[in-house]
């Protein structure tokens, strides 16, 4: 696994850097909350290769795509509004103008 990286697969594996924060890891569960919402077959043929794209070309603004932003919507709803993911706005955002 790549430093400071992690990546979710279907079923809800989530394979991480064992030094990422908790509010990363509860991003990586809000890409599974996401599967479970719209199904593994949406998950697995849109939002993993449309995020995989992403990140490959445009790193620097990877943490604003549409996969991205509904993974922390996601964990935000799930962890709450205390949850380590809700406290780093700036790095988590769930709004595309944050």
């Amino acid at each position: 696994m790549k430093a400071n990286s992690a990546i979710t697969w279907p079923g809800g594996s989530i394979i991480a850097d064992p030094t990422l924060t908790l509010a990363f890891l509860e991003h990586e569960y809000g890409h599974y909350l996401d599967e479970l919402k719209n199904g593994s077959l949406y998950y697995i043929f849109e939002v993993m290769p449309s995020s995989g794209f992403n990140m490959q070309f445009y790193p620097d603004t990877h943490a604003n795509y549409w996969t991205e932003i509904r993974a922390n919507i996601n964990a935000v709803q799930f962890f709450g509004p205390d949850s380590a993911i809700a406290n780093d706005p700036g790095r988590f955002p769930t709004n595309p103008s944050q």
